[in-house]
């Protein structure tokens, strides 16, 4: 009997250290991680530090071990942020804060991956907003350019001078904006020297103009006789050539008779006509002896070119003047009229 219970004792504990095996080594199995745990630990712990390139290939792992929706979350949000950064130094802001947000829809991704692209996201954003702004005025300023308003197109361009351009999100408009501003900066420097030249030209006619007038009002005020003699036209001294003829000096009648030229309004003048008239209003300047010494040829001829022109007596005085100086008084100045301008441009 007593051996019986024995037996019995002896078979319990042997069971009994049969079944705590069986249980040990369930719990040490059940607490091994699994290299799905690992690696989607491991891609996780990257992602704290920055290291997104490992993360993705560790998400990739752990996808391959057991592709749940965590671990596929996971690998989509790495590789998106990794695409939202080579657009960023791409110079493209705008699609890389696209980029982001597309992959913040995506749900059951690990906390500190949603945290990342969050505070991805609002650097983009601001950075979007700036490349926006931007690039609306450089290209309202190159507009502005092209239709040659220089002073408008610099001061559209302005704001943008304090930008950082050296920040990769402006890679793609730098240079746009050096070749603008270095443009309007060599047609302003183009304007400017054009006004000088012009204020320049302008200011040295002004001089010449001056010094014209004070010429003219120095040869023509000692003449009292000539500052007030009045205008006459040669239709107006033809009807008063009867008188003119009786002024004149009788070695005048000596002249050829037969010369004659013929006015615009169809009156004939004699070269003896034409000295009359001469002689009558200008005979205070003039000499003359020497008015009478003129050929007839010369006479006529000045009072042809003062026909074509339109001008007065004064006139053809100033070509006799000009062409036979001896008819001048010595005591004389030059009779200056206002249709001298039109000599002088002849």
């Amino acid at each position: 009997m007593k051996s019986k219970w024995v037996k019995l004792a002896v078979a319990l504990m042997v069971a009994t250290i049969a079944l705590a095996g069986c249980f040990g080594g369930k719990k040490a199995a059940e607490t091994k991680p699994s290299a799905y745990q690992t690696a989607l630990k491991a891609g996780v712990k990257a992602v704290r530090t920055d290291e997104f390139e490992q993360a993705a290939t560790h998400f990739k792992d752990a996808v391959a071990a057991k592709a749940t929706k965590a671990a596929k979350t996971d690998l989509a949000q790495t590789k998106a942020y990794l695409t939202a950064q080579k657009q960023q130094r791409a110079g493209r802001p705008v699609r890389a804060l696209k980029t982001v947000q597309k992959a913040q829809k995506r749900k059951h991704g690990a906390a500190v991956l949603a945290s990342k692209l969050k505070a991805f996201a609002k650097r983009l954003t601001r950075e979007a907003k700036k490349y926006k702004r931007a690039a609306a005025l450089l290209k309202e300023a190159q507009a502005q350019a092209d239709a040659g308003e220089t002073a408008q197109a610099k001061a559209t361009l302005a704001p943008l001078a304090p930008l950082d351009w050296t920040q990769t999100y402006l890679k793609r408009l730098k240079a746009h904006y050096d070749e603008l501003t270095q443009t309007l900066a060599a047609a302003a420097a183009s304007a400017t020297s054009a006004t000088a030249e012009s204020e320049t030209s302008s200011s040295s006619s002004a001089d010449t103009a001056s010094s014209a007038d004070k010429a003219s009002t120095s040869s023509t005020a000692p003449d009292p006789t000539a500052a007030d003699q009045p205008k006459v036209s040669w239709n107006q001294a033809a009807g008063t050539k009867d008188d003119g003829d009786k002024a004149t000096d009788a070695s005048a009648s000596s002249s050829s008779d037969d010369a004659k030229a013929t006015t615009e309004s169809g009156n004939d003048l004699s070269a003896a006509s034409v000295r009359s008239v001469i002689l009558t209003y200008f005979g205070t300047q003039l000499s003359a002896d020497a008015v009478n010494a003129v050929p007839d040829d010369g006479i006529l001829q000045a009072y042809k070119d003062t026909l074509a022109v339109g001008g007065d007596v004064g006139y053809t005085v100033s070509l006799l003047e000009e062409r036979y100086p001896d008819v001048v008084l010595t005591t004389a100045k030059s009779t200056t009229t206002a249709d001298d301008t039109a000599a002088s441009g002849d």
